[in-house]
């Protein structure tokens, strides 16, 4: 069987804490959405394997390597994940992007291992894709999914600019020596 890469887009949204990173919800679970007309498709709860999986990559729409994904787990909500942008010129820009909003949404390249197919009344296929291999997570403007979302995106804080002292408080400690004298 030859291994055919899909990629499929999610949600994410932007806040700040650390270096360089994005986290957020990389696969909801159970969501289906239309894929394509009369096409559904559904990642299973636990569908990812994080001890089997492999490396995952963070790429830019698809198509650039921008970093890696460093944190993979299983939640409720779906497949999390932590991931460093690298400082190249699209990492930079990719970052800026993510951590000023412009950019809140993960896509996901994946390998289908295991999926349950049925056909309803209406001719129309759903795919329940029980098991997966995740070879990248892209950040995206539009994603398939709408709750694949960044919820934090992290940066290294500027350290805090001495202030020189100034004769501000000369007149002040002048005026109270007079009072004590």
């Amino acid at each position: 069987m030859t291994e055919q890469l899909l990629t499929r887009e999610y949600a994410a949204s932007a806040q700040s804490t650390d270096d360089r990173t994005v986290s957020g919800i990389a696969v909801p679970y159970g969501d289906e959405i239309e894929y394509t007309r009369g096409y559904f498709e559904t990642i299973a709860p636990g569908a990812f394997n994080p001890e089997t999986n492999g490396p995952v990559k963070l790429f830019w729409s698809h198509r650039d390597v921008i970093g890696t994904v460093t944190e993979a787990r299983n939640t409720e909500t779906g497949l999390e994940i932590t991931a460093r942008i690298s400082e190249t010129s699209l990492g930079n820009d990719a970052y800026a992007l993510a951590r000023d909003g412009a950019i809140d949404r993960f896509s996901i390249g994946f390998v289908p291992l295991a999926s349950d197919t049925t056909r309803d009344e209406d001719g129309n296929t759903h795919v329940v894709h029980t098991s997966i291999a995740v070879r990248e997570v892209s950040l995206v403007p539009f994603p398939a999914y709408n709750n694949a979302v960044v919820t934090e995106v992290r940066s290294t804080p500027e350290p805090e600019k001495e202030t020189p002292m100034t004769d501000t408080l000369t007149p002040a400690l002048d005026e109270i020596n007079e009072r004590m004298a």
